[in-house]
């Protein structure tokens, strides 16, 4: 509204500037009041590309000259918070539908809010395989107002590792109001193709492996032995690797998913003894045998004779093998001693 008992209109100017979105210039109405003018203009258009910070500057004169300015800085916030990782977590959180994230121990997670206007109130809940927790500023995580010339207000918010020390799925749910009265989440932001899920997985503890139709050092009289390998982990398992007398054959993840974790093969007979070497790693890159209490990495080795010869297995047996050549062998020398005494005693007859 501009108003001056000598009122100049053609001197009048109004312009409208956005510090994103360059000079705008708004459908208007004007409507004549006594000595002055009401100038309307139309709202912005919903879209997200008008959220931004703007300056009105009107500039209005008189007849003699006299000049009268005045500005009003605003912002446009219909879309809220864009919400992303800060660099450090970004190195090792995938938000990928695609591709889940699993580590080998727990780790602060890092989130930055970027808005046109303050943040007024934050919630953060952890979902621990399905049981939320209300974590508490100060105490569970941090959160600082970033300063600079940035037209966004930045706040960086820092969860602490702590929060996920134990094993299993978890997923971090954000919630902002701002200034403007936009309430969302890092799952359910305005802004189209921003939402960002923050789900992951802390697994400790390596895979498991049980072999059966075979044990270490057995024996089996036949052509061929059939053998049930069954590996399990307590979240995912990525690859396991079976070696039967030096051939290797690796599985991958999705098969292993598919037989639930458990592999039938066959041993084919030999005349030697065979090693059979497993390993395996879950999707957080544990190695079989690994449980996070100092334990190692360590294959599971079983050897095993699996022929149809008797001879083969006599002879691949060793200690039996050395025992009846012991036995054989005294036995020999027995008959020789028994011989010799039989002959002495018939030369002294």
């Amino acid at each position: 509204r501009i108003a001056d008992t000598n009122y100049d209109p053609e001197r009048t100017e109004i312009v409208i500037k956005g510090e994103k979105n360059g000079i705008l210039e708004p459908q208007r109405t004007v409507s004549s009041i006594q000595n002055g003018e009401v100038i309307r203009f139309q709202d912005f258009a919903r879209t997200e590309e008008m959220d931004d910070l703007y300056c009105l500057s009107v500039t209005a004169s008189d007849q003699a000259g006299n000049q009268t300015e005045k500005t009003i800085r605003f912002s446009v916030n219909r879309y809220g918070s864009v919400y992303a990782l800060e660099s450090d977590t970004k190195q090792w959180l995938s938000t990928s539908e695609s591709e889940y994230t699993y580590l080998k121990e727990e780790r602060d997670v890092a989130i930055a809010e970027y808005n046109l206007d303050a943040a007024k109130h934050a919630e953060i809940l952890v979902n621990h395989d399905g049981e939320l927790k209300q974590l508490m500023e100060g105490k569970d995580y941090t959160a600082t107002e970033q300063k600079g010339r940035s037209l966004w207000k930045i706040r960086q918010y820092r969860i602490l590792a702590k929060n996920f020390a134990g094993e299993g799925n978890y997923a971090v749910i954000l919630s902002t109001e701002d200034e403007a009265g936009n309430v969302m989440t890092n799952t359910s932001m305005k802004k189209s193709g921003k939402n960002l899920p923050i789900v992951f997985a802390v697994d400790k503890t390596g895979p498991t492996a049980v072999v059966t139709g075979i044990e270490d050092k057995g024996q089996y009289r036949e052509a061929e032995r059939r053998i049930q390998i069954d590996v399990k982990d307590n979240l995912s398992l990525e690859e396991v690797s079976v070696s039967v007398d030096g051939k290797t054959r690796n599985y991958g993840k999705e098969e292993l998913r598919e037989w639930e974790g458990i592999i039938g093969l066959s041993i084919k007979g030999a005349s030697h003894w065979q090693e059979i070497r497993i390993q395996a790693a879950d999707s957080a890159g544990n190695l079989l045998g690994e449980n996070g209490e100092n334990q190692t990495a360590r294959s599971l080795v079983l050897r095993v004779l699996v022929t149809p010869e008797v001879l083969v297995q006599y002879y691949m047996n060793k200690p039996l093998l050395f025992s009846s050549l012991i036995a054989a062998a005294a036995g020999a020398g027995s008959l020789i001693w028994y011989v010799r005494r039989k002959k002495q005693h018939t030369q002294q007859k």
